[in-house]
């Protein structure tokens, strides 16, 4: 590998050569902090001799790739743009245009170019920053174009506050004149490579301003690198890889994707840790197959969509156990199952499962998990995420055999239940769940636990759990204000009920008997402790949650 070094000021990099970000590299990603970091550090810093770092590029002059340096580079032209505007607010064209001309200046056959050519961003960073004359009015629609919009403004209000101690025209371009001088000078040292294939070496091993680069920043590096275009403007494997990326930050949120990544090679492939996966994408990933894992990934994407917000989902009548499933598992705040859910749901997607066993697989998930993980907070070893793995595997292995399926399936289901905490743990933790007006933190998973009880004792009542409230029993209010009720007992599942706001409203804070009265009148099925009691107080209460936990375990989420 050939490597020259040289050092060099911002100055004398803009005016050496156009600079290419290629699709391979991450999206602008620097957010506020970053941003006024490196403000702070290029021009509150009084050595006029600032270092900013190492500057690491490849390809044949004119025109060089950047490999590491892009987040800076991007920044150090943005700041050039806004003073570009600043001058010509004050009148000052000629100052303006000088600026403009490194931006955007002839190549050797005499085009404009810009210096620096982001290729993910574009048109957005083009036409809405760089260009001079540009009357761009398209908002920034996807993450990268909000980054930039974001760093922009930040940027701005970084000028504009240099600014605001000067008045004159004459001494507010003195002062734009030291920042962009100051720009000019900043050190830095330029790292020249051959090769693109150097440049991957380099780009996987490098981290830019200390942060290290993501299992899908160096995914992305790979399968680009491997999937050429035929035609520059014809990208379609850049544009699978941005497609995919969206589906999963748009839904589920900016850090999902490295999961995701994770959770569709152990739903296929041998199981692994976070840490190794990388060289074994790197592996399998080759030029004959870059398009079809592109293409594939996507598929895996959209599923995953799914399962992460089933809510925005339009399930059929037959579906409604899976949407139940999938919510629950969002709100045990559980992932060790995703790549048995992703391979269940897939298979199922593709009609190459049948909805019995979907709804079997997922069903005894949930299960597991709220019994497992919601009440009595069992920590998870490496042993359970293995083995949905290892499932998950089979399940994709077996395609279209139904009986070998049904195998996997009912292995998976009896190694849940071997795992499973014993009746009088799950009792126990379940006496210690509490809701109250002030103890809202389980608020989720008790509304889950009363809708089930609900279904359970009213099974032909349909109802939207949105326009459902919890009430308590025993109210609130009188808590502690008289020995029946303490404020121990006041929040525990037996003293609470799921009913209609409607319901809710009428029953207020009127005795107990009267609530028994309305309730029956409204036809709301009550379990045995309620209707037979004359009386509620904190031994009533406990029995009832004793109760209802048991009825919990050995019915409405038993695994067997």
């Amino acid at each position: 590998m050939k490597i020259d070094t040289s050092d060099v000021n911002v100055r004398t990099l803009l005016m050496s050569a156009f600079y290419i970000i290629p699709r391979f590299q991450r999206p602008y990603s620097w957010d506020n902090e970053e941003v006024a970091a490196f403000w702070n550090d290029a021009f509150e810093s009084t050595d006029p001799d600032y270092f900013i770092g190492a500057f690491v590029v490849y390809g044949k002059s004119p025109y060089s790739k950047i490999v590491d340096g892009q987040q800076r580079l991007t920044t150090i032209i943005m700041i050039l743009c806004i003073l570009r505007e600043k001058y010509k607010q004050l009148g000052f064209q000629n100052n303006a245009d000088g600026i403009q001309a490194i931006v955007e200046r002839s190549n050797v056959e005499n085009d404009q170019e810009f210096v620096l050519q982001p290729e993910s961003s574009y048109p957005f960073f083009q036409h809405r920053i760089l260009d001079a004359n540009s009357n761009y009015i398209a908002k920034a629609s996807v993450s990268e174009e909000k980054q930039l919009e974001s760093a922009y403004s930040q940027l701005n209000l970084c000028i504009e506050s240099a600014l605001d101690s000067v008045k004159t025209p004459q001494a507010r371009k003195r002062r734009l004149d030291n920042i962009r001088d100051k720009l000019f000078d900043l050190k830095l040292v330029e790292i020249k490579l051959d090769t693109e294939e150097d440049a991957y070496i380099i780009f996987e091993t490098l981290n830019a301003r200390g942060k290290n680069l993501s299992l899908g920043d160096m995914l992305k590096a790979h399968v680009l690198g491997a999937a050429k275009p035929k035609n520059r403007q014809l990208d379609r494997p850049k544009d699978l890889w941005t497609e995919t990326t969206e589906i999963i930050r748009d839904s589920v949120g900016d850090d999902a994707f490295d999961n995701f990544l994770l959770h569709y090679w152990l739903s296929k492939y041998e199981y692994t840790s976070h840490k190794k996966l990388f060289p074994l994408y790197k592996k399998m990933i080759k030029p004959s197959t870059a398009i079809t894992f592109l293409e594939e990934l996507q598929q895996y994407a959209e599923i995953y969509k799914e399962i992460c917000t089933p809510e925005k989902v339009n399930w059929h009548s037959n579906e409604l156990r899976l949407e139940a499933a999938m919510n629950a598992m969002n709100v045990f705040k559980v992932k060790q199952q995703m790549p048995m859910v992703l391979a269940t749901v897939k298979l199922y997607r593709e009609r190459k499962l049948s909805i019995k066993l979907a709804r079997q697989v997922l069903k005894s998930i949930e299960s597991f998990h709220f019994i497992f993980t919601a009440i009595t907070s069992q920590r998870g070893s490496g042993g359970i995420s293995q083995m949905y793995a290892l499932h998950a595997r089979r399940l994709t292995k077996c395609k279209t055999d139904k009986l070998e399926q049904g195998r996997v399936v009912a292995e998976l289901i009896d190694k849940l239940a071997s795992k499973l905490p014993s009746r009088e743990d799950f009792i126990l933790n379940f006496l210690e769940l509490n809701y109250t007006s002030k103890r809202t933190r389980n608020k989720k998973l008790v509304q889950y636990i009363l809708y089930n009880l609900f279904e359970h004792f009213n099974p032909s009542t349909k109802i939207d759990m949105q326009k459902m409230t919890i009430e308590h029993i025993g109210a609130e209010s009188a808590a502690g204000k008289s020995k029946a009720i303490d404020e121990e007992h006041v929040g525990m599942l037996g003293n609470l009920l799921f009913i209609s706001e409607a319901i809710n409203n009428e029953l207020g804070n009127i005795s107990f008997d009267k609530k028994k009265s309305i309730l029956k009148k409204k036809r709301y099925v009550l379990d045995p402790t309620i209707s037979k009691a004359r009386s509620w107080n904190n031994e009533k209460i406990k029995e009832r949650t004793v109760l209802l936990a048991g009825l919990c375990y050995d019915v409405i989420w038993k695994l067997k």
